[in-house]
């Protein structure tokens, strides 16, 4: 019997639900009269859900050219190139996550090798990739304490924050852990 893989199921499972929030939130009909931007509860828990992937298409918006001044921005079943790169990126996200699933349920020995260092430097990146999302979370509850809604949705706003601050410490300490097993594991043999 084969085992199930999650590197292939997860990423299939949330590329849905990242389009369907996508479209949910372009759909929702805004309340009226607010003199600034609204953004459905539905975009903030699919920014939160993918919160990696968020950073990556905000990088990829501040140092790709996608929208000039004297074309029309592409776009295909009314996604943008922004989010086309976003919902690769979701992709990508949770198939490294089904990845490590993977290797967690097939590991059922306790591992023996030699850490590699290749290993050391990928979980020190995780780490430092946890660093930015930390600080993101914890900005937006601060400031979602003091009474600033992101896009006048305190409930979006607050989701939102809570799963960046969740994947920033989950990804931070997991790394570290990595990172302290391989070096105690080095320092035995």
């Amino acid at each position: 019997m084969h085992a199930v893989r999650m590197r292939l199921i997860l990423p299939a499972v949330q590329l849905t639900i990242a389009i369907l929030l996508l479209v949910l939130a372009r759909r929702y009909i805004p309340p009226q009269h607010y003199d600034t931007l609204y953004m459905p509860t539905a975009g903030f828990v699919c920014m939160g859900i993918n919160a990696p992937a968020t950073l990556f298409r905000a990088a990829a918006a501040a140092v790709l050219p996608l929208y000039t001044p004297d074309r029309t921005p592409w776009s295909l079943l009314g996604f943008g190139t922004e989010d086309l790169l976003f919902l690769a990126a979701v992709i990508a996200l949770w198939y490294v996550v089904g990845q490590w699933l993977d290797k967690r349920i097939a590991d059922k020995a306790p591992r023996t090798a030699i850490p590699r260092w290749p290993g050391v430097l990928v979980s020190a990146g995780l780490a430092l990739f946890g660093v930015p999302l930390i600080a993101l979370g914890a900005k937006g509850l601060n400031s979602y304490s003091i009474g600033f809604h992101n896009y006048n949705n305190p409930r979006g706003s607050l989701i939102a924050w809570v799963l960046a601050l969740t994947w920033g410490i989950t990804l931070t300490v997991v790394s570290i852990v990595r990172i302290t097993k391989s070096i105690r594991m080095r320092a035995r043999m």
